[in-house]
C-alpha cells in the first residue's frame, strides 16, 4: 500500500518538468534499441501498441515492445468553433459545415485541408508494461509545397471565447519546425494556464494529454508528430498521425472565402 501511494504521488508532483527537445525534418520514427521501425510505430493507423502481448503485423511474430497505447483527434477546432477549410470544389459541390464533433468525417468526405491552422489532440497511456516517460515531442514535415489555391470554407465566424488553452505551438513555415510549449489564459479568472512541459511520466493512473496547435501561411505542409519515450533501458518513438497518413495544413492567402448563410455558401464580405 505504501508503494502504491508513493508511485501515485510521484506522478502527481512531477508530470511536467524540464524543457522540450525538438527537431525538424522528414525522417521516420526510430525503433527501440534492437527493434525495427514496425515495432516502434505500433499498428499503422490504429493507434494501438500491441497491448496484452498481441503480435504486430510485419514483425515476424514478435510481440510488439511499445509500452504505450495512444489515440489521436486530428480535427479539433479552437474553442469548438470558427474554423476554415480548403476544398477543391465550387460552393455548389460542398455540403454545409459540420458541427465540431462531426468535423473528422466532413474532412474525409470532402478531402478538405485545414486552412491556416490545425489543432491536434493526442492521449498516450501505458498498456500494462509499467511506467513510461515521454521524453520529447518532435514535428516531422514530410512534404512542403506552395499554399493551395483552393476556395476557403468557414465553419463559423469565430466565437471570441475567453479561454486560450495551454498547448504546444508549431510554426510549419519554419524550415525546422519545433513544438514550443506555450501557456494559455483563462479570461474569466484572469489566471494564466501553465505551459506544458516534458518529460512526463505516464502510468496507469496518469495518462498524457497533448494539444498541438500548428499554423501555416506560406506552405501546404504534410506533417506528423513523434513522441519519444523511455521505459527502463528501452527507448523508442511512436508516430502520432491521421490513421497512418500525415496531417495537412495549408496557408490560405487571398483565396476566395465563403461562409454558410441561409442554407447555402455565400462569398464572405469583410
Amino acid at each position: 500500500m505504501l508503494l502504491a501511494v508513493g508511485l501515485v504521488a510521484a506522478a502527481v508532483v512531477a508530470p511536467w518538468r524540464g524543457d522540450v527537445t525538438d527537431t525538424g525534418g522528414g525522417q521516420q520514427a526510430t525503433a527501440p534499441t534492437g527493434q525495427d521501425d514496425a515495432s516502434a510505430a505500433g499498428r499503422p493507423g490504429s493507434g494501438e501498441a500491441g497491448a496484452d502481448g498481441e503480435d504486430s503485423p510485419g514483425t515476424g511474430g514478435r510481440p510488439d515492445p511499445v509500452p504505450l497505447d495512444w489515440t489521436v483527434r486530428p480535427d479539433v477546432w479552437p474553442q469548438d468553433c470558427g474554423h476554415e477549410y480548403l476544398v477543391d470544389r465550387e460552393p455548389a459541390g460542398v455540403p454545409g459545415p459540420p458541427v465540431a464533433q462531426d468535423a473528422e468525417r466532413w474532412v474525409d468526405d470532402n478531402d478538405a485541408v485545414h486552412g491556416g491552422a490545425s489543432v491536434v489532440e493526442a492521449t498516450l497511456r501505458t498498456n500494462g508494461a509499467g511506467p513510461v516517460v515521454v521524453e520529447a515531442l518532435h514535428v516531422r514535415v514530410v512534404d512542403r509545397d506552395e499554399p493551395l489555391e483552393w476556395p476557403v470554407y468557414a465553419t463559423g465566424m469565430g466565437c471570441g471565447g475567453a479561454l486560450s488553452l495551454a498547448a504546444f505551438r508549431v510554426d510549419l513555415d519554419d524550415p525546422a519546425p519545433r513544438a514550443r510549449p506555450t501557456e494559455g489564459f483563462d479570461g474569466e479568472s484572469g489566471e494564466p494556464l501553465p505551459a506544458p512541459r516534458l518529460p512526463f511520466q505516464v502510468d496507469d493512473d496518469e495518462p498524457l494529454a497533448v494539444r498541438v496547435e500548428a499554423g501555416a501561411a506560406d506552405c501546404d505542409c504534410a506533417w506528423y508528430l513523434e513522441a519519444e519515450w523511455s521505459s527502463g533501458t528501452e527507448r523508442g518513438t511512436v508516430r502520432l498521425d491521421r490513421d497512418g497518413d500525415p496531417f495537412r495544413t495549408s496557408g490560405v492567402g487571398d483565396n476566395p472565402r465563403y461562409v454558410h448563410q441561409d442554407g447555402a455558401w455565400a462569398p464572405f464580405v469583410p
